[in-house]
């Protein structure tokens, strides 16, 4: 659901820049050691809202899918009212030129359902008005008979936007964590606590 998946970015995001505010005065470490645990923290950080993203983005296919089956159900045809979507349609057509109509047909969509399945069933023309308009009449009349669908499919929208945001923007807080440069001075570092040397020593002086 969209709060437990923007929730695990949002408190991820925020408890990875408290580390890293922390790091900043963590007078224990050297620049450089500073800046090489930050890397590690950032590509920590990183994976999990990627994963996270990544979770998020499967939740919004398999709720939009199933919000848009809802919603479309609501125009299916009947069968027996084959001849009733034929006279709306060319009632529609028939009213094409008058002033008033659009407003009236953009409402009857909205509360009559016949009235929807009708217009939207069938090609634009056959009702007097444009494929566009058919189709904008048709989103309508969905949001009006299903709307928990309808609220659905706009949340998934919002959850797939929010992580979208949430992924492109981990790239851009690369720099504020860390340089790489005073990163890899940490493979200069020498491993004093390594075993000393027991064998011959090479080029030693005779």
């Amino acid at each position: 659901m969209l709060d437990p998946v923007l929730g695990l970015q949002t408190a991820t995001l925020h408890d990875g820049i408290g580390r890293l505010e922390a790091l900043a005065r963590d007078a224990t470490r050297t620049d450089a050691q500073r800046h090489d645990a930050a890397k590690g923290l950032y590509d920590r950080m990183a994976g999990e809202l990627r994963t996270a993203a990544k979770s998020a983005r499967a939740w919004v296919k398999a709720e939009a899918a199933a919000a848009g089956d809802d919603m479309q159900a609501v125009l299916r045809t009947d069968p027996g009212k084959a001849s009733i979507y034929s006279e709306i349609r060319a009632h529609a057509a028939s009213r094409k030129n008058d002033p008033d109509w659009p407003a009236e047909l953009a409402n009857l969509t909205k509360t009559n359902v016949d009235v929807a399945v009708a217009i939207s069933s069938a090609p634009g023309f056959l009702s007097g008005i444009s494929e566009e308009r058919q189709r904008d009449l048709s989103v309508s009349a969905m949001q009006a008979f299903a709307p928990e669908a309808a609220e659905r499919l706009l949340v998934a929208d919002r959850v797939s936007a929010e992580a979208d945001r949430m992924e492109h923007g981990i790239e851009g807080l690369r720099p504020a964590f860390y340089s790489q440069g005073i990163a890899d001075q940490m493979g200069t570092r020498v491993q004093i606590d390594a075993p000393f040397a027991t064998g011959p020593i090479v080029n030693a002086v005779e």
